[in-house]
């Protein structure tokens, strides 16, 4: 009984971890539960180059707001390197009547870990580093979490690096009152979840841990170095570090948290569900695991960019998957997860944070990509998930089709 118990609780763990930061937080500041119409975002930051796409993302946003009470997101869909569609839906900001919009900027919370591994990987273009290094190469005063830890395996997630020890540290108050340094130090007492190479389990420690790599061989703080080497040469300039607060400007979308008592009653009465703000985050902790801000409009450009800033076998070692010891294929790359949406094959990544979500999903055979950011947590992951289907289910025209989860299921070696 009690080693069923043990499974049953690793295995939520390893699910909740695996979509990103999911800080269950102290929520504060009780909203508003009377939504209010949702508007279409109609600025001139709007861009609808295909009206049968934008018809068809228009009912699909209608009847996602409608039945999955997001206070709002903002979607974009490059196809064969143009912006087809950039289009925001409900609000920004409910309290100040701010609808979403195309250049409304977002905390992309676990999407993050594509751009710290792409950082990673410059570096080892410019012969500064090697993935297979140890750790303790670079990080020589954790000598007990380095000995048998590589770059690769933190990017890859199979270092064996465990979040339950800080979890309490991110749930109870998002880290704040605590260094990097003291996160990682907590980490590094405990034991490893595995042997490093021989599992998988989504670790935002393991990330954490990456972002101080880049530091020690860089000399430079993680969000400097992103921006000088990596995002200002790509013209991203509307991504950046996010701000611990929550921004007040028309532009910063305003998060928000479903109220979980309250919600079920809500949705049964047929009533729009009462929000609360989340509480703040430490984005210094969190920084290269889950701590950038940007728009569906630079997400969007990103995997394009991406592909031409590394070179081809860099880009090969991001989007293939993950080879065990014992021969096992993970569909994880390094930042990169490996998914379809029905017979499209994608690459991509989420991410959950208090008061957002986040997806980007590249399709190369089709030559599209999709962007969509939210500024609400739902209430649970299968809400998500359809959001995510009805907005793929628009890109592609099949309703029908459903987005995988293809880490549920990892490929056995032969």
């Amino acid at each position: 009984m009690i080693a069923r118990m043990r499974s049953a609780t690793a295995t939520t763990l390893n699910t909740l971890r695996r979509c990103g930061w999911r800080f269950f937080l102290v929520l504060v500041l009780v909203l508003s539960g009377c939504v209010g119409p949702r508007p279409s975002e109609t600025s001139t930051t709007a861009v609808e180059a295909d009206s049968a796409l934008g018809a068809r993302m228009d009912a699909a946003a209608a009847a996602a707001l409608s039945e999955i009470r997001a206070a709002g997101f903002s979607v974009a869909v490059v196809r064969g390197g143009e912006l087809d569609l950039a289009k925001g839906y409900g609000y920004a900001d409910l309290a100040e009547r701010v609808p979403a919009a195309a250049n409304t900027i977002y905390r992309l919370a676990s999407i993050t870990k594509q751009f710290t591994a792409a950082a990673i990987l410059h570096l080892a273009e410019e012969g500064e580093l090697s993935l297979d290094d140890p750790i303790s190469d670079y990080l020589p005063d954790y000598p007990d979490l380095g000995r048998r830890i590589t770059i690769r395996h933190l990017l890859s997630h199979a270092s064996g690096l465990s979040d339950v020890a800080v979890i309490p540290i991110l749930e109870e108050g998002g880290g704040v009152g605590y260094t990097r340094d003291q996160v990682i130090d907590l980490v590094a007492s405990q034991p490893l979840d595995f042997e490093p190479g021989t599992g998988h389990s989504y670790s935002n420690v393991g990330y954490m841990v990456a972002g101080e790599v880049i530091e020690r061989v860089t000399g430079t703080a993680y969000a400097d170095y992103l921006t000088n080497e990596v995002l200002g040469p790509l013209g991203l300039d509307q991504t950046s570090l996010c701000p611990d607060e929550q921004p007040s400007a028309d532009r910063w979308a305003h998060g928000y948290d479903p109220q979980h008592g309250n919600w079920p009653r809500a949705l049964r009465l047929g009533r729009a569900p009462a929000f609360i703000d989340p509480a703040p985050i430490n984005m210094e902790v969190v920084s290269a695991a889950g701590g950038l801000c940007s728009t569906v409009t630079d997400l969007a450009r990103w995997p394009g960019l991406l592909r031409s800033f590394l070179d081809p076998a860099s880009y090969r070692e991001m989007s293939r998957p993950t080879v065990l010891a014992d021969g096992t294929k993970v569909p994880y790359g390094l930042g990169l997860q490996i998914r379809e949406f029905g017979s499209h094959p994608a690459v991509s990544h989420g991410g959950v944070v208090t008061g957002f979500i986040s997806v980007v999903a590249d399709f190369p055979e089709d030559g599209v990509t999709v962007a969509m950011l939210v500024n609400s947590r739902l209430l649970n992951l299968e809400l998500g998930v359809q959001l995510v289907d009805r907005v793929l289910g628009a890109v592609f025209d099949e309703p029908a089709s459903h987005w995988s989860d293809p880490l549920e299921a990892p490929v056995p070696g032969t």
